[in-house]
């Protein structure tokens, strides 16, 4: 095997996994005990900061040292325990998960056909920005309280896991557009953060379909 096909099968095996552990932290662990969570949110998020930083193809060096600093950062926020700490990590979560997805949608573009690899990263990108989102939703309901209708948070939750995971759970509905209605902004600002999540996926999925179809129908031709 040549060093560009072991290349090649390196990214393709590292956005799989990218893939499953981004899947498994937005869709399973929100589900398992608190006690479960304080551990499998900071490994899970963890794993995306690495597996994103060695998938993507341009600025590899640069993706993995922001990886370990935001993992470091991410760590010591929770054993120190300072809330002005854990607040400039989730807002440096989001930057990089932006800077995740636009570099995976440049990835996308530039590639010459619509393969296995391209399906991945973009499905891929599309978790990680509506992950981005819910890091945002969650910073304003600490914020500006009162911002949306969640359950409180007790004693009995001083990590706050219970806010990450009402967050994610809003986000997501919100981002697909299927608005329950039990979870809802009540804040100018979280109504408008709402209007930008709904926009970003439906901009999002209407770019990224009309790249695949236009890439696939002239690979066909």
């Amino acid at each position: 095997m040549s060093k560009t096909s072991r290349i090649r099968s390196f990214i393709l095996n590292t956005g799989a996994f990218l893939l499953l552990l981004t899947g498994l932290t937005i869709f399973v662990t929100p589900v398992l005990p608190l006690a479960w969570q304080s551990i499998l949110f900071p490994l899970g998020y963890t794993g995306i900061f690495v597996l994103s930083a060695l998938h993507l193809q341009d600025h590899r060096r640069l993706h993995v040292t922001m990886a370990i600093l935001l993992t470091v950062v991410l760590h010591l926020a929770l054993l120190a325990g300072l809330e002005w700490l854990s607040i400039g990590s989730r807002m440096f979560q989001f930057l990089y998960f932006l800077w995740v997805v636009v570099s995976l949608v440049k990835q996308i573009a530039s590639s010459r056909e619509v393969n296995r690899q391209v399906i991945v990263s973009s499905v891929t990108a599309y978790f990680l920005l509506g992950l981005a989102m819910s890091i945002m939703v969650a910073l304003l309901a600490l914020l500006v309280p009162g911002s949306y209708n969640f359950e409180p948070l007790t004693e009995h939750d001083p990590n706050r896991y219970r806010l990450w995971q009402q967050s994610t759970y809003y986000t997501f509905v919100t981002y697909t557009t299927t608005g329950y209605g039990d979870l809802l902004p009540t804040h100018p600002l979280s109504q408008s953060l709402a209007i930008a999540i709904s926009g970003a996926g439906q901009l999002y999925i209407a770019i990224i379909i009309a790249m695949l179809v236009g890439k696939y129908t002239a690979t066909n031709s």
